[in-house]
Order: structure tokens, then C-alpha cells, then sequence
């Protein structure tokens, strides 16, 4: 079915497709419910409550909010992808993208006491490889936000993201390679900084600055400085006191990426 907007703003406790996780892989394939907005003017959809699968599609200029209630921790588990061009807001809860699923059109994320996940299937070979599950353009911010990807078993991923900012709080990026014997990730961040004013933190974990069968993290510009040659955007040779890699202070290597 379709949902149309209309340009007004709409608060749903779920949206889901099935209950059964395996079902809404087969709904991912012919459809499993498409919410949009016909209006020149964008719509918001708005959400909290329980645990729920969605294995249809979110288009359109639509700004898109998930929230839980305090006390509680819900996730939204999306299997297709989301075109959407609006600005995201994760506020509480946990947001999986699971199997194929992306965020190709978002203009932003926000990520506010809440966890984002990429990830794949639990198969100890892919499919496919997927390289662009979250728009390239849009911007992260991170208010003590857990932000998570874990890549394509069996594949060489790669995956590029726009500039991330430190806005608030402590935050955790958490970004690993599969378990099997041949995989390795390489994600690249256009940027990273904290907001003016702000004292937030951040942890890098599961983060490898070594070439095989590993996961590396990349940052075009630290600090607002291109890291072109070894010490950019570094203070001794740090990326901060504001940033840890795994137990240490965290520094940044050109051709290696974030390492302790």
C-alpha cells in the first residue's frame, strides 16, 4: 500500500511490514509498503514505540524522526532502501539496516542517545557487496550516539560518509570487518570535528590500522585540516584529548587511518 503525506506532518506509534524477519527479506524484493509525500513542501513522519520490521521504502522530501519512550530501548529494523531526501533524527532506540538496506537520500543524520547500525546478513558469504548505503552527502552528528558498521562478509567494502560532528555527550564509533577469513573494510569520513564550543568525546572501537583483512577508518579533513602528510590535523600527535581509540588516545596516520 501507499501513504501520502501531503506534505503534513504524521506521528505513528510502529510502521512495519511483517513480524518475521526472514519474511521481510522476501518483502524487500516485491514490496512491502511505500510511505511518500506529493506536496511541494516537505512532510515529517515522526515515530516511537516497540520493536518493529520494515521491509518497504520511505520517499519523497520527508524528514524522518524515531524516537522511544525514556526508559525503554526499541529497535527499527529496515531490509530496503530508504530515498527519502530529509533530514534523519535518531532519538533513542536502535536504527539497523539490515541485508541490503541504505539511506541513498537523506540530507542529514542525527544520531541523539541512540545507536545506528549498518550491517548485513548472519550468512558467512554475501550476495552482493554493497558501497553506498548512506548518502555520501549527508552530514553526521553525533550526541552520545553509538554509530555502528560492521561490513560484508567474504567482500572487500568500502563506504564513504559525509562530515561528522561531535555535537554533545560521549559518543562510540564502532566500525568492524566480518569474522570470515577473507574481508576487509575501508570506511572514509569527509571530516571530523567537534562543534564549536562543545565538549563532547568520542571512542573509537574494533577500528584496525593495519591493510589486511581488517577494518580502517579514514578522515579526509581532522580538525579542519587536510590530512595530506603525516601530523595534519593533529595536536601532539594526537587527534584530541577528546578522542580514544579503544583504551588510548586516539591519532590518525595518512594511508592507515585512525590507530592508537
Amino acid at each position: 500500500g501507499i501513504l501520502d503525506l501531503n506534505g503534513t506532518v504524521q506521528q505513528v506509534n510502529i510502521l512495519e511490514s511483517r513480524q518475521s524477519a526472514v519474511l521481510a527479506r522476501n518483502d524487500a524484493h516485491v514490496g512491502g509498503g511505500t510511505v511518500t509525500n506529493s506536496a511541494g513542501t516537505q512532510a515529517t513522519l515522526a515515530m516511537a514505540g516497540s520493536s518493529s520490521i520494515f521491509a518497504g521504502s520511505i520517499q519523497g522530501d520527508i524528514a524522518v524522526v524515531r524516537s522511544n519512550a525514556a526508559n525503554t530501548s526499541n529497535d527499527w529494523n529496515l531490509y530496503a532502501d530508504q530515498t527519502y531526501t530529509g533530514p534523519t533524527l535518531y532519538n533513542g532506540g536502535r536504527v539497523v539496516l539490515n541485508d541490503t538496506a541504505s539511506l541513498s537520500g537523506t540530507s542529514s543524520i542525527e544520531i541523539s542517545n541512540a545507536t545506528f547500525l549498518m550491517t548485513s546478513s548472519n550468512n558467512a558469504t554475501e550476495a552482493s557487496n554493497l558501497t553506498n548505503r548512506v548518502n555520501d552527502a549527508a552530514s553526521i552528528s553525533l550526541r552520545g550516539g553509538m554509530f555502528q558498521f560492521r561490513s560484508r562478509a567474504a567482500l572487500y567494502t568500502t563506504e564513504t560518509f559525509g562530515a561528522v560532528t561531535l555535537g554533545e555527550g560521549n559518543s562510540i564509533i564502532d566500525f568492524a570487518e566480518g569474522a570470515t577469513a577473507i574481508d576487509q573494510a575501508d570506511a572514509t569520513f569527509l571530516s571530523l570535528d567537534r562543534a564549536a564550543g562543545s565538549h563532547a568525546t568520542v571512542r573509537f572501537l574494533n577500528i584496525d590500522a593495519t591493510p589486511n583483512d581488517d577494518q580502517r577508518l579514514f578522515i579526509t579533513t581532522l580538525n579542519g585540516v587536510l590530512t595530506t602528510n603525516i601530523g595534519d590535523g593533529l595536536t601532539n600527535n594526537l587527534i584530541g584529548g577528546w578522542a580514544t581509540f579503544e583504551r588510548e588516545f586516539a591519532s590518525y596516520i595518512p594511508g592507515q587511518g585512525v590507530g592508537g
